[in-house]
């Protein structure tokens, strides 16, 4: 009965063993391999997600990228703005087209200073402040003509002195009035 007995503690000693090696197998060779596993699954399925959302927002991209084009076209086409590239050759620009109206005219521009540039809302400002003598209709088509032809051009801090006459008959003549303002007009984006 002793070695019947021993031979059952023997094979359920055995049987503990390799319960106990199957056991340390799977906690130091499968259990890793399947946290590892489903550690990988997860990435590749965040990846998945990831890229998804990158084709999508290459859709958006080149959506905006017509639209900016679209944009683009329609600014050089309304010729709203400065053509010139630089605040210096703007202010040449601004210069020109207002002397030559003033004296065709006859009209006579007595200085002209440019200002510096400046930022303004994501466009550069290009400012030229003007001295001039000219006559009460000549100032007013000259006003109107700058801020009614393209490219827009907008007069500021304008100061007008006149000596009056009078002719003759005692009829008011069309004296001639000293002028200083500012006029200034936008280049495109922040160009320098």
């Amino acid at each position: 009965m002793i070695t019947a007995m021993s031979a059952w503690k023997g094979r359920i000693a055995a049987l503990l063993i390799l319960i106990g090696v199957v056991a340390a197998a799977y906690l130091l060779l499968i259990g890793p391999l399947l946290a590892d596993y489903d550690e990988t699954r997860l990435a590749v399925a965040d990846a998945r997600d990831r890229l998804a959302q990158l084709d999508r927002l290459r859709g958006v991209e080149a959506e905006l990228e017509q639209q900016m084009a679209k944009l683009r076209q329609r600014q050089s086409s309304t010729s709203l703005y400065l053509t010139k590239g630089s605040d210096a050759l703007a202010a040449v620009e601004i210069q020109d087209r207002v002397k030559s109206f003033v004296e065709q005219n006859g009209g006579a521009v007595r200085s002209v200073q440019a200002m510096p540039g400046q930022g303004d809302g994501g466009f550069r400002r290009v400012t030229v402040r003007l001295q001039m003598t000219v006559t009460t209709t000549l100032l007013y088509r000259m006003l109107y003509r700058l801020e009614a032809e393209a490219p827009a051009l907008f007069v500021d801090n304008i100061a007008i002195q006149s000596t009056s006459s009078r002719e003759g008959d005692g009829k008011a003549a069309d004296p001639p009035l000293t002028v200083s303002f500012d006029v200034f007009g936008y280049l495109p984006g922040e160009a320098q």
